[in-house]
């Protein structure tokens, strides 16, 4: 596996796999298309971040 030189966004390899991409056509005149529904707003929670911070606290003590 390697890197073109000029080319920095693209990896070449020796026996590459080939991939196909199937698209479908949408029928809109049978089905209504909808909005996205927004974003529910939920609870923050401590428990979410407590790891982060103990690992803050964590750093701080060495550090100090």
């Amino acid at each position: 596996l390697y890197a073109d030189k000029n080319i920095l966004d693209t990896l070449q390899v020796g026996d590459s796999l080939l991939l196909e991409v199937g698209t479908f056509r949408i029928d809109s005149t049978s089905h209504s298309i909808f909005d996205l529904k927004g974003q529910r707003t939920l609870p923050f929670r401590f428990a979410e971040i407590r790891g982060y911070v103990a690992w803050g606290l964590a750093a701080l003590a060495l550090l100090a």
